[in-house]
């Protein structure tokens, strides 16, 4: 379960996109989608913090991206799946 919280394709606009509601409450893991040239696609949240889920649903479909890392909470570094 996962849900976008920001499009950084579509001007940085927020957005609610997902089968969760989370509301930004940080209870879930935070992630960061790219495409293959390192670009920021879209931001989020997920409840597994190594579930490809939102690339494959959303990222990759809706606009190419390839990628997908989640913040790790030790050391607010994000890690690459």
């Amino acid at each position: 379960m996962w849900i976008i919280t920001k499009d950084h394709v579509e001007s940085g606009r927020r957005v609610g996109v997902g089968p969760l509601d989370m509301r930004e409450s940080h209870n879930g893991f935070h992630f960061r989608m790219y495409d293959d040239d390192g670009n920021l696609y879209y931001e989020g949240y997920s409840l597994c913090d190594s579930d490809f889920g939102p690339l494959d649903d959303f990222g990759q479909p809706n606009a190419g991206a390839t990628e997908i890392r989640y913040r790790n909470r030790k050391t607010g570094k994000y890690e690459r799946l």
